[in-house]
């Protein structure tokens, strides 16, 4: 069984670094609320795709869960 993260995203493991991919990311309702959030993360890239390091995904759902926010939100 693969390794999933928050909302079910499937992890994927790259070079020892543990990933999402975007294109799951594209998937939930709240995409475009994560790629405002997004800005200024670190990209990988393969051939499949854009992937998102798990540590920035994680940091984003946990502060989405708790709050209802982004980091770059006010107030």
């Amino acid at each position: 069984m693969s390794e999933k993260s928050f909302f079910g995203v499937p992890v994927v493991e790259q070079d020892g670094c543990k990933l999402v991919r975007v294109c799951d990311i594209q998937k939930l309702p709240f995409y475009d609320f994560w790629n405002e959030s997004a800005i200024g993360s670190t990209i990988r890239r393969d051939e499949t795709g854009d992937l998102v390091y798990l540590s920035d995904w994680e940091a984003f759902a946990s502060l989405f869960i708790r709050t209802g926010r982004h980091r770059y939100q006010k107030g």
